[in-house]
């Protein structure tokens, strides 16, 4: 992901993208805590977490769909004889 972005926008990319996932994790945490309240007195034990976890799987798989069809950059060749770890840009 990092190649994909140039370094003069990639502080700011970064930052929004942190910003957004925040919120997104409040108000999901949000409406999960409201859907187990609403349901704790069911005659029904577990219906809030059936619930809250169908919702969750759901979600999951539609991120594993859209990431399907996200294209990746190529990689860069290394130079040979050089081990895995030195090509690290974490380094």
């Amino acid at each position: 992901m990092a190649d994909l972005l140039p370094p003069s926008r990639a502080g700011r990319f970064w930052g929004g993208r942190q910003r957004l996932l925040s919120i997104v994790v409040f108000l999901a945490a949000l409406s999960y805590g409201a859907i187990l309240d609403a349901t704790a007195h069911s005659p029904y034990r577990l219906l809030g977490f059936t619930i809250v976890f169908a919702i969750a799987a759901t979600f999951g798989i539609a991120d594993i769909v859209v990431h399907m069809g996200v294209a990746e950059p190529a990689p860069h060749p290394s130079e040979p004889g050089q081990s895995p770890g030195a090509a690290s840009p974490f380094r």
